[in-house]
């Protein structure tokens, strides 16, 4: 009897054992069917479909092409596609570029994997990418580099995307004028406030109030007088000129300071930080730094005691990400640039800031009034912070404003997506007037 149930039970087990792999078979079989098969194609396949859509003889595309691109019956790369589709754009359109895009693609190292293009298609690549044809691909959120993947075969989907583009100049892809890709579908629902929306910035970046927009003001104020949406900054006239031309001589430089400011705030180790380099980073990219002398020991003095704070409750900051863009900035008694930062903080004691409640972090974080919500020990968050500049004084001297009177610490997270006041929403016009 003993027998019969270890025989029973062996062929049960089998059964079982089988019907689950047969099981995984199938579900993996149409998984795999379900997924779209991607057809690469080769050069004498891409050459004659340009022709056909150009109406450039195939003979001609490879004539002008002789000796740049590898052997037709190959599968085509994207850097033998860039040169077809760069000599063939020559041909319908002039082969016009803007040069200021294209320097800035080239001095603010814009394309990631640059090193691995050949050298002798370089040049289209650049062009087809400055053109907006051939744009590559974003490397993460909040970053401002792509990849072009010279080496890559080109599937059958993206010949025709780059074909229409060559076509149809409409259906370019903007590039800005410092090099960035930008994008036109799945719109942040502000985007009119903005001149642009990046393609590496997802929504969440863009879709928060201005300053301007709080509750506070008793009267209308006034587009281009009484603050500037960021699709106007440039034309805010303060009283040392224009915004834009400040931005077009010390924009980057703002940048820097802003980004190292936050950095450095929330990279803070109570075991490995010097409290003169922390002190020292954050001074020389604060506004007191402008201040003179008594106002600048006061300031120190304040980091010191939160340096103190923070080695007392073991404070260890850790930040993997901060990135901003001159697509937010917008002007409201200074100079306002929206900071992303992704981090974590590890310490004793891990306060989370509640809307509407008081609250108290100066234990972990640098500032008057730091306000960061979600905060868990050891667990990485993004947040958002409208970061000021200085507005009152010469532009090159334009540095972080800590406790400003609009934007609140440095640290302190942008916490209202709805418009705050009745009759605001996101038709930015509403406030011109």
């Amino acid at each position: 009897m003993d027998m019969k149930r270890r025989v029973l039970k062996s062929l049960m087990m089998g059964l079982v054992v089988g019907i689950v792999l047969t099981g995984g078979m199938l579900s993996n079989t149409h998984a795999e069917a379900k997924q779209k098969k991607v057809t690469y194609i080769t050069g004498n396949q891409f050459v004659s479909y340009v022709a056909k859509k150009t109406g450039i003889k195939k003979e001609a595309i490879n004539e002008g092409t002789y000796g740049k691109v590898a052997d037709g019956k190959k599968k085509i790369t994207q850097e033998d596609a860039a040169v077809i589709l760069n000599w063939c754009d020559l041909q319908l359109n002039g082969g016009t570029y803007s040069t200021k895009k294209y320097d800035a693609v080239v001095s603010k190292s814009r394309i990631k994997d640059r090193k691995k293009i050949n050298p002798t298609k370089k040049e289209d690549m650049y062009q087809c990418f400055v053109k907006g044809i051939l744009v590559g691909k974003k490397n993460g959120n909040y970053t401002h580099t792509r990849s072009l993947e010279p080496k890559k075969k080109v599937t059958t989907s993206q010949r025709k995307t780059y074909v229409s583009r060559l076509v149809n100049k409409g259906k370019r892809i903007k590039i800005t004028d410092d090099g960035q890709v930008t994008r036109r579908t799945n719109l942040p629902k502000n985007y009119k406030c903005y001149s642009y929306i990046l393609d590496s910035f997802p929504n969440k970046y863009y879709e928060w109030n201005f300053s301007f927009q709080n509750p506070k003001y008793s009267r209308p104020q006034k587009n281009l007088e009484d603050f500037a949406w960021p699709k106007d900054v440039r034309k805010y006239h303060t009283g040392f000129g224009l915004v834009g031309t400040a931005l077009d001589i010390d924009g980057d430089t703002y940048m820097d300071r802003i980004l190292k400011n936050v950095r450095t705030r929330l990279s803070y180790n109570y075991k490995k930080t010097s409290t003169k380099k922390f002190v020292s980073d954050i001074v020389s990219t604060s506004n007191e730094y402008n201040w003179g002398s008594d106002w600048l020991s006061k300031f120190e003095k304040e980091l010191r005691a939160y340096v103190k704070r923070a080695k007392k409750n073991h404070v260890q900051l850790t930040c993997k990400q901060v990135s901003t863009d001159i697509s937010s900035a917008y002007f409201d008694g200074g100079l306002i640039f929206r900071v992303a930062a992704t981090f974590k903080v590890k310490a004793d004691k891990v306060p989370s800031a509640v809307y509407h409640q008081p609250n108290d972090q100066t234990s972990i974080l640098s500032g008057d009034d730091p306000f960061i919500t979600g905060l868990k020990k050891n667990k990485y968050v993004t947040k958002f912070f409208d970061v000021r500049l200085s507005g009152d004084q010469a532009p090159e001297t334009w540095r972080v404003v800590d406790s400003a009177e609009y934007s609140g610490d440095v640290l302190c997270e942008q916490i209202e997506k709805k418009q705050v006041k009745k009759g605001l929403n996101w038709k930015c016009e509403l406030m011109d007037n």
